[in-house]
């Protein structure tokens, strides 16, 4: 719990809330976690009085169960980003946090970069709340999750690669200007991105 509270607490310092009609901007709350009830649409999260047991049960079970640390590390980790963002700890940053935290566990489980976690469609914030929306089914199938971070981590890996390689090109002995000149032009036009 303290991890995350902390976490938290930094990636929302000098946050606010901005009222649209007004343009007022409000400090966002960052001391402890939410304690108003929170929607979307009909999905009703964690209870307010739940937050912190929840929070609490949630990193229990993740550093201590010995079954559920025998899973494949993707697994594990869309797992607890499914849980962290269905518990909605705080008012502000759900998203973001759990996101943080998703790349925090594969990387935990030694995955050497971290995660943009998105399909790097031009549709992925579609991708992803339907993905969710997915495991909330009864069934509890997390399948979507899996594939956008499996394509995510696909994506970082293979950025690094063509960096690897087009670093390689560049530093060769026997590199004249013309393929140096042929490197940043296909670095500064790669289509290798990443979000």
């Amino acid at each position: 719990m303290d991890l995350i509270l902390q976490t938290y607490k930094l990636m929302m310092k000098n946050s606010y809330n901005e009222d649209r009609k007004s343009h007022q901007r409000e400090a966002i709350r960052v001391d402890d976690v939410r304690n108003t009830e929170v929607y979307a649409d009909l999905y009703q999260f964690t209870p307010a009085i739940s937050v912190k047991n929840s929070v609490i049960d949630l990193t229990n079970y993740y550093n201590n169960d010995e079954t559920f640390n025998t899973l494949h590390p993707v697994s594990r980790a869309t797992w607890l980003f499914y849980e962290l963002i269905t518990i909605h700890p705080f008012m502000n940053g759900n998203g973001r946090l759990c996101r943080l935290f998703l790349a925090w566990s594969v990387m935990r489980d030694g995955f050497p970069f971290p995660v943009s976690f998105s399909s790097g469609h031009k549709k992925r914030r579609q991708h992803y709340i339907h993905a969710i929306e997915f495991a909330r089914r009864p069934s509890g199938n997390k399948g979507e999750l899996n594939v956008i971070l499996l394509l995510s981590m696909e994506r970082v890996l293979g950025n690094y690669m063509e960096n690897k390689r087009l670093n390689a090109i560049a530093n060769h002995p026997h590199n004249n200007n013309e393929s140096e000149n042929q490197y940043y032009y296909i670095r500064k036009h790669s289509v290798v991105e990443d979000d």
